[in-house]
């Protein structure tokens, strides 16, 4: 069965590093695996930034659609056995993180926020493909100041507007959303637009959820889901994903 890894966390939380070290322990393993980097254009994500006020709607709208695209590849190559294992950079629910942040910010109106839902719940694959793959996100637990630092030190003119408050809107967001896929039941702070999105996206993938956390206190090897890339242990509390 083939595995479709998304993987979450803050602006600079290192979600391409581990992918990239998530590939490179896989095709160690003997398993075809390949690792998707997120859609990136820098020209466009600094003019959002420069213009939220008015381009958020659009780059949101951009971002979806060309996650959506990205989804319905991998899972057909999977289908395909193209590929064991696909890892992808930034996906559907990171997306709709950013998109619950601008509407709870009033950059983007309930109508376009609605217009949102119709492409992220949208998705040409049949039921039956993505029910014969196993869907997981990976959320990449790190803090604010580490989030912030690795910005800074990576020093893309395009992030240069952002600051802590955004970081702390944006990890509190995810967490929502990650914890009300594991908990319809709770009591969340999450839009109603958000709750039906969800909904639509635990029927379609039966998102299995994982915490990582970065530890630099261990032994440097990779065994037991616990993966080295860069000097870095990446600690799985999942060890069967990696069998």
């Amino acid at each position: 069965m083939g595995k479709l890894i998304f993987i979450e966390s803050s602006i600079g939380g290192g979600k391409s590093t581990l992918g990239k070290g998530l590939e490179l322990y896989l095709i160690n393993k003997g398993y075809k695996a390949l690792y998707i980097s997120e859609f990136y254009v820098p020209e466009l994500l600094s003019y959002y930034y420069d213009n939220m006020k008015t381009q958020s709607y659009n780059f949101q709208i951009i971002m979806i659609r060309e996650r959506i695209k990205i989804l319905e590849n991998s899972i057909k190559n999977l289908v395909n056995e193209q590929y064991n294992y696909i890892i992808i950079d930034r996906g559907i629910i990171g997306d709709l993180c950013f998109a619950e942040m601008l509407y709870k910010d009033n950059l983007i109106s309930e109508r376009e926020y609605n217009i949102y839902k119709i492409l992220a719940t949208t998705i040409d694959i049949n039921i039956e493909d993505i029910s014969s793959i196993e869907i997981y996100v990976l959320y990449l637990d790190v803090t604010t100041d580490t989030s912030m630092n690795r910005i800074k030190l990576r020093s893309r003119i395009e992030e240069k507007k952002i600051d802590i408050n955004y970081l702390v809107n944006l990890i509190n967001t995810h967490k929502n959303i990650l914890q009300h896929i594991m908990d319809t039941n709770n009591n969340l702070q999450l839009s109603n637009i958000c709750k039906s999105i969800l909904l639509d996206f635990n029927t379609k993938f039966n998102f299995k959820i994982i915490y990582l956390e970065y530890n630099q206190n261990l032994s440097n090897y990779i065994n037991n889901g616990i993966i080295n890339y860069h000097g870095i242990n990446i600690i799985c509390n999942n060890t069967n994903l990696f069998i």
